[in-house]
């Protein structure tokens, strides 16, 4: 949920209140830092990777493998 949950939030604000480019800044601000960083929390919190590792979760299509882990 808490993955997942902003994105419609953002789509519905950018269309009803904030306008387009407010709502870009807000999705860009999800993908590359809200939702790497709760990714890499929750592989920490699971063990499967090393605190090391937790800036990687910031490279694009890294969490990609860790993907049965995140969302199940």
């Amino acid at each position: 949920m808490l993955i997942l949950g902003p994105l419609p939030l953002h789509m519905f604000l950018g269309r009803e209140a904030l306008g387009p480019s407010i709502s870009l800044a807000l999705v860009f601000l999800y993908v590359f830092v809200y939702h790497p960083t709760l990714v890499g929390l929750r592989l920490l919190d699971k063990h499967v990777i090393t605190k090391a590792d937790f800036t990687k979760t910031y490279i694009p299509f890294w969490n990609h493998r860790y993907f049965s882990q995140t969302f199940f």
